[in-house]
């Protein structure tokens, strides 16, 4: 799909103020410390609807938002930004039409491997799946 880095960015332009959000992975930059709340997304663009003329005729894809946060309260605070930031959100890229992101499977907080090196507790950690179709417009 040629609209990966527009789809992209206008996927993470949704995304929720007052949290950091990474792309792939969450890294420290230099000696930075990580420190939660965070997002990490995710964007698939795996399957393809061809014709029988071999035309490329839509794709399928797939956002994954992964929420860290401190403590179980505070990743379902994440979680519910997630949903109203992304649930039902549609974008807009040149030269394709994108479908509505549905929400179709989640996570509950669960305790991550990562530790806060201050109080040596887990982070608790969620994910959220939302799935898009991508039609080409010519």
């Amino acid at each position: 799909m040629s609209a990966s880095k527009p789809l992209y960015d206008a996927i993470k332009a949704l995304a929720p103020s007052g949290i950091t959000v990474y792309s792939g992975e969450a890294k420290a930059i230099g000696s930075a410390v990580l420190t939660p709340p965070w997002l990490v997304l995710n964007i698939e663009t795996p399957d393809s609807i061809r014709s029988a003329a071999a035309t490329h005729l839509a794709g399928t894809g797939r956002l994954k938002v992964t929420v860290c946060a401190a403590d179980e309260a505070n990743c379902h605070y994440w979680i519910d930004a997630v949903h109203e930031a992304w649930r039902g959100a549609r974008v807009q890229v040149p030269g394709w039409a994108i479908g509505t992101l549905i929400q179709t499977e989640q996570s509950g907080p669960y305790l991550a491997g990562l530790t806060a090196t201050d109080t040596n507790l887990r982070y608790q950690v969620a994910q959220v799946w939302f799935s898009f179709t991508a039609s080409p417009l010519t």
